[in-house]
């Protein structure tokens, strides 16, 4: 996996039925987005997530197409353009690869109409993109610079960052707030998202970042086993992440993290999860709040409704996000660090369960 990782777009198609209308102009379109989100119909479901997942598996050629029912009810045909190439540099190229599900925010959805007028597909919030990489247009070999490290070197410098973390005060910190914390007795599994990799060069701030952010799942698993006694059930442990190299599955293999492709995460995360997200360049956590309740968020701080509403970033709030914290979740600290920036700890109140 290189280390460059680059979303291609390719073509859409209206594919709708006789009767089907599509929006007659953006501001018909960012209407209805919007009347939509404000009642209760669902933006995502694991079924929707699952039924582009199986197209996507079934490894479509380049010519075909997937096919993903928007908002309103009807089909949009993406091409799938794996194996096109197009220059990057003069000496390198991109290579478009396997097709992927590109999540959109509510506020995305509406704001894409500034640059690009494609009504076809305004009320699609799952699109298909493709992962591209660059290498050299000679050679064909991967320009990204990441050399695979031998497993042991991979797994002792996850070892070293492992106990850095754990010696850390922000990890007794975290320990000691959620040891406070009401957690259920059902909680079998943690999912970790956009954790970033660790085959970084030593020093550099996003190695240690991720590093931690792994350690960190570790640091849940062991608190629940010590919280759950002599129960016999294993708490599995995932993360997904496009980005994770060879030398990341063999760090995370040692600790039994389980590596899952995306969306498989999305469609794991249920009721009885812990998930931990720290800045992701997805939506998280307008996905998550369509899809489960999960025990206890780990994920950046939720804030009342301000003037713009995020449009800016990757994992924006929602009203429905916000709705399902202020009214659901209790929020706790968790103490910010260039490793963790700007994040809490949400534990869903024993209320619900």
């Amino acid at each position: 996996m290189s280390l460059d990782l680059h979303l291609w777009c390719g073509f859409s198609h209206w594919a709708g039925k006789p009767g089907d209308e599509m929006p007659t102009s953006a501001a018909e379109a960012i209407s209805k987005i919007k009347e939509w989100h404000a009642s209760s119909k669902p933006f995502l479901t694991k079924e929707a997530i699952r039924d582009i997942n199986r197209q996507i598996n079934q490894n479509p050629k380049k010519g075909d197409k997937i096919s993903v029912v928007g908002l309103d009810g009807v089909r949009v045909d993406f091409d799938v353009e794996t194996g096109k190439t197009f220059p990057q540099q003069r000496d390198k190229e991109y290579v478009v690869g396997r097709p992927c599900i590109q999540f959109y925010a509510v506020q995305h959805l509406e704001d894409e109409f500034k640059w690009n007028d494609d009504l076809h597909r305004a009320y699609c919030n799952m699109r298909i993109s493709h992962l591209a990489s660059i290498r050299y247009m000679r050679s064909k070999e991967p320009a990204s610079g990441y050399k695979s490290e031998p497993k042991e070197s991979a797994i002792q410098r996850f070892e070293k960052n492992i106990k850095a973390w754990e010696e850390s005060d922000h990890c007794r910190q975290v320990m000691a707030t959620l040891a406070a914390a009401y957690i259920p007795q059902d909680v079998d599994k943690i999912v970790g998202f956009a954790c970033g990799t660790m085959a970084l060069a030593a020093g550099v701030p996003e190695q240690r970042a991720s590093a931690f952010q792994h350690a960190l799942l570790l640091t849940l698993r062991s608190l629940l086993e010590k919280t759950r006694g002599s129960s016999d059930k294993d708490i599995a442990c995932y993360a997904q992440d496009p980005i994770y190299t060879s030398s990341d599955s063999d760090a995370l293999e040692a600790y039994q993290i389980k590596i899952v492709d995306d969306p498989d995460g999305f469609l794991i995360v249920d009721d009885s999860s812990i998930l931990l997200s720290c800045s992701p360049n997805i939506p998280v956590k307008q996905i998550v709040t369509e899809l489960a309740r999960p025990a206890i968020l780990i994920w950046n701080k939720v804030y009342p409704e301000v003037e713009g509403d995020d449009f800016a970033r990757t994992d924006p709030d929602s009203s429905r996000v916000r709705e399902m914290i202020f009214n659901h979740y209790d929020e706790l600290p968790f103490p910010s660090s260039d490793d963790f920036f700007n994040m809490a700890i949400y534990v869903r109140r024993a209320s619900l369960v």
